[in-house]
């Protein structure tokens, strides 16, 4: 007899099966059929824990807000360091969730994220570059930054930076976590030798 899943591990086991689907498949295979064979239990048995699948993509989306932005609060030290520090976090929640990263912001998984699931993602951009945004501008203010820097343009080139970080490993299978602090902790340090006013 098969065992009983506590309801929050079965929801989080049928994202993970519903965002495998639609990684490796496509969103033509997202169907209830397709998610209860793979996770082993019954159509029913799945909107008993998701009212339908648009939530279950919800819950995905949720899921990956929660942490992209889980922990930001505690950033600590002067403005340029709070950067440094969302800087490479940001990169390490990029890695640890490729296969959500590799479809959430496609076109394809905006046809089924719905006009909440949308929002959500939106909203998710906008709070990075706020904060990034923001943070400059609090650097720029208390004389932190050199001569000639325009927090609007380093904004653009800093959330590019990690963009580009991740582009560029997305394919590296080998990947380690180590390798990837080391990169974004050097990445980092280059950028604050360039921003950076000296003391």
């Amino acid at each position: 007899m098969r065992q009983r899943k506590p309801a929050g591990e079965r929801k989080d086991q049928i994202a993970e099966i519903t965002l495998g689907i639609i990684v490796q498949e496509g969103i033509e295979k997202f169907t209830a059929a397709e998610i209860a064979k793979r996770v082993e239990i019954s159509e029913g048995a799945i909107f008993r824990h998701f009212k339908t699948k648009n939530d279950i993509v919800l819950y995905i989306i949720k899921s990956i807000e929660h942490k992209f932005f889980e922990g930001s609060a505690d950033f600590s030290g002067d403005p340029v360091e709070r950067l440094g520090q969302f800087f490479k976090k940001r990169i390490s929640v990029l890695f640890k969730n490729r296969n959500a990263m590799n479809v959430m912001f496609s076109d394809q998984f905006s046809k089924i994220a719905g006009s909440e699931g949308v929002a959500i993602i939106k909203e998710m951009r906008e709070k990075s570059l706020k904060f990034v945004h923001s943070t400059l501008n609090d650097a720029f203010n208390a004389g932190l930054l050199k001569d000639g820097l325009d927090p609007d343009n380093l904004t653009v080139l800093i959330l590019g930076s990690i963009l580009s970080i991740y582009n560029s490993h997305l394919y590296t299978s080998l990947m380690k976590e180590k390798e990837l602090k080391k990169i974004s902790a050097g990445m980092w340090e280059t950028w604050e030798k360039l921003i950076r006013r000296q003391s």
